[in-house]
């Protein structure tokens, strides 16, 4: 069985995807190999060999999910890590985990939560900052 983590993610482009990826690069450098993204599968070590999970995945046929961004958050005190939520679209991407969780089965890493990660933070100390250049940057 793999011991890496695997997620499905849907990768943002245009105006959001930079916004993100510069912000991003700006308050967690570390973290800027990390393309922008929606989560649709959380990390988790899949109970499946490498092709099996391909072969299930490939199977799966997807539509668009039209979203809508809320507001900036944290996930404190879980990590140090803040996002947009979603506004409009949640309850699609519920479904698309539910979908995507059966085939791909595994203890994830973390809670689902359908967001936009902007900065994954080392220090909780940093966040009340990071959180508040956020709330500026994402109001202009």
């Amino acid at each position: 069985m793999p011991s890496s983590s695997y997620a499905v993610v849907a990768y943002l482009a245009g105006d959001l995807g930079k916004f993100v990826d510069g912000f991003r690069s700006t308050v967690s450098p570390a973290h800027s190999h990390l393309r922008p993204h929606i989560t649709a599968l959380s990390p988790r070590k899949l109970e499946l060999s490498d092709g099996d999970a391909i072969k299930a995945f490939e199977k799966k046929k997807f539509r668009a999910i039209a979203v809508e961004l809320g507001d900036v958050c944290s996930f404190r005190p879980l990590s140090p890590t803040v996002y947009l939520d979603l506004r409009k679209g949640q309850q699609q991407f519920w479904e698309l985990y539910g979908l995507l969780s059966k085939p791909l089965a595994g203890k994830p890493d973390w809670p689902f939560v359908p967001h936009i990660t902007l900065a994954n933070l080392d220090d909780f100390k940093d966040v009340p900052r990071v959180f508040q250049h956020a709330r500026d940057r994402w109001r202009d």
